[in-house]
């Protein structure tokens, strides 16, 4: 969260539980530096091992999640169960082996289903946009 506030732009962190007790975090950007926003949500997705950081990472003029909120796009990043920012479980410590057994199946039935329902109830849109690579490709 500290980097896309260390960067000018407005930044909101989000929790939601998926059916089967995942605790995940999207992070969310609504609007550009100019103060645009009220476009359609743009959900980011990452991929194996990897976080909602990586679309943030790079500087603001190169990533494509700062362009797309100074375009008016309302940016939303998501974080499927197990990385650093969805680590928690609602029964279980992320040191209990019962939190780590999940696949991809999970991610594809719970993980992407609830972020998606979120953003829509959240922003009152009728639908939105997903951009991802890599492990989201089989979760979607």
């Amino acid at each position: 969260m500290q980097i896309i506030a260390n960067r000018g732009y407005p930044a909101e962190k989000h929790t939601v539980i998926t059916p089967d007790g995942y605790i995940l975090t999207l992070h969310r950007i609504p609007h550009g530096r100019n103060g645009a926003g009220g476009g359609r949500p743009i959900l980011f997705l990452h991929g194996l091992v990897c976080s909602s950081f990586d679309f943030l990472s790079a500087p603001a003029n190169r990533a494509l999640s700062y362009s797309l909120a100074d375009a008016g796009y309302d940016i939303w990043l998501g974080n499927n169960r197990g990385n650093i920012y969805s680590n928690a479980h609602v029964n279980y410590s992320n040191w209990d082996n019962r939190f780590w057994e999940f696949t991809w199946d999970e991610m594809s039935d719970f993980d992407v289903p609830t972020m998606i329902d979120y953003v829509l109830n959240t922003t009152a849109q009728p639908d939105l946009y997903v951009i991802g690579w890599s492990q989201v490709e089989v979760a979607i």
